[in-house]
């Protein structure tokens, strides 16, 4: 499956990388495009940047700006 690179938009409470946390606005990731994220939380970055693959328990991967409450 295809992957995406997101940055949100807001705080957000989701899990990445197996722990569920408070992940500040700003935070880029990669994830794949099935998740589904609402659009208020979340920008799809530029095609020009690609996202990479996720790890092989399937879950998000952290690219960059990663920032926890």
């Amino acid at each position: 499956m295809a992957n995406a690179r997101y940055q949100l938009k807001q705080d957000v409470y989701m899990k990445l990388d197996g722990q569920w946390r408070i992940v500040q606005s700003g935070t880029v990731f990669d994830d794949n495009i099935a998740v589904g994220y609402a659009p208020a939380h979340v920008t799809t970055l530029s095609p020009g940047e690609p996202a990479v693959a996720l790890d092989a328990h399937g879950s998000a991967k952290p690219i960059r700006l990663m920032r926890f409450k």
